[in-house]
């Protein structure tokens, strides 16, 4: 009887969940038990035919092909088979906007403006974003064995990201300044500002390439004024991913007068 015994914890944690049945493992005398979040909830999803459950706020629902999809194009959706938990972080290799209903597997359910391509080709999650760790644990069937819908339980999960800077948080500013007689920068040398090591870090100019340079090396960005000197302020941003989840700096620009 020791080779008896549930493939996954998380599986049966999700059983438990659903259906209040107690195990006992073959594998040992005492009982298995995994301590899942307080926070997992149980949904019967009913499918588009009937009833139309939507997943929370995520606008994900089963229709009648037995798949996950979304209302729209906000939501994306990544198969973890029975590798998956309540607390996975992020897995955002392979994501789509339709995947199959299987019972007895995880899923992750991300809203698709919370993820970046980078050039690299990796993706990443945004520091202030949530996503659903998705268990379904069986079908629901009418009387004549059709499904109808799904039992699943999910945790809404946000991570607390502690090595990249907040979102639209300001990594240097450029200050050009004109006096009665004079005009400046600041600072001369440019503003030097650092991340992570290893960090993978994208530039987006949001118009300003006329006006200023932004170069990368490594985890290092240096920001400088070009010769045409801007009469107005704004921002450049620079997307740093580190790891499954990235962030947007800023670059502030600022144009400053002074009467002498």
């Amino acid at each position: 009887m020791k080779n008896c015994r549930l493939h996954t914890i998380a599986a049966l944690a999700a059983l438990f969940c659903m259906t209040g049945i107690s195990v006992t493992s073959c594998s040992s005398d005492d009982d298995m038990f995994y301590n899942y979040p307080e926070s997992v909830i149980s949904l019967n999803m009913m499918n588009e035919s009937n009833g139309n459950t939507k997943l929370a706020d995520s606008n994900v629902y089963i229709n009648n092909a037995d798949n996950f999809t979304s209302t729209s194009t906000s939501a994306v959706i990544a198969p973890l088979g029975t590798n998956g938990g309540f607390t996975a972080s992020p897995a955002l290799s392979q994501l789509a906007s339709e995947v199959a209903v299987i019972p007895g597997e995880f899923y992750q359910v991300f809203n698709d403006k919370d993820v970046r391509m980078f050039a690299s080709g990796k993706r990443a999650l945004s520091v202030d974003a949530s996503y659903y760790n998705l268990y379904v644990a069986s079908w629901i069937n009418d009387d004549n064995g059709k499904h109808i819908g799904a039992k699943v339980s999910y945790n809404i999960e946000s991570l607390e990201n502690t090595t990249l800077p907040a979102w639209n948080e300001t990594a240097c500013t450029l200050i050009h300044g004109i006096g009665a007689n004079s005009s400046w920068v600041e600072p001369e040398d440019g503003a030097v500002c650092k991340f992570p090591a290893g960090s993978e870090i994208n530039v987006d100019y949001n118009g300003w390439e006329n006006y200023i340079t932004i170069e990368v090396e490594g985890n290092v960005v240096t920001a400088r004024f070009t010769n045409n000197r801007p009469r107005e302020s704004g921002q450049a941003y620079l997307y740093v991913r580190d790891g499954s989840f990235y962030t947007r700096a800023t670059v502030n620009i600022r144009f400053v007068t002074y009467d002498i």
